[in-house]
């Protein structure tokens, strides 16, 4: 931060928001935090695993453990390898390549307006 603008950089005592972003494969903690603003501005990745395991894991293992005799699992399993990926922004350099469309909640066909096309609000009576 100090680096990017002296002025605005924190001083010593001040406390400092921050989100820990993803860095390099065995880099210090301190080196993967990062200014909030700049990482949306920038679509810096953040570390979702990081949240996971240092501030969400044990607290939730604590409440479920009291319903589920083994609270732990529910942080195992195929169903932890889906991860969100942030969406690109339009002004990124990749993302103004890309053009984003409408598809019909019904049969997922391109449609210009609206949630569904024409042959599914047909086909359902109740729309």
């Amino acid at each position: 931060m100090k680096s990017r603008d002296p002025a605005t950089a924190p001083g010593i005592g001040d406390r400092v928001q921050y989100l820990m972003i993803k860095g390099k494969v065995g880099s210090k903690q301190y080196m993967n935090a990062e200014d909030p603003l700049y990482v949306l501005r920038n679509n810096i990745p953040i570390d979702f695993n990081y949240y996971l395991e240092k501030q969400l894991k044990k607290p939730l293992t604590r409440i479920f453990h009291l319903m589920i005799p083994n609270s732990a699992q529910l942080f195992q399993g195929l169903h932890t390898k889906n991860q969100f990926q942030a969406k690109m922004s339009k002004n990124s350099a990749l993302g103004k390549f890309f053009k984003s469309r409408l598809t019909c909640l019904g049969c997922r066909a391109n449609i210009k307006t609206g949630a569904i096309c024409k042959k599914c609000k047909e086909n359902v009576s109740f729309l």
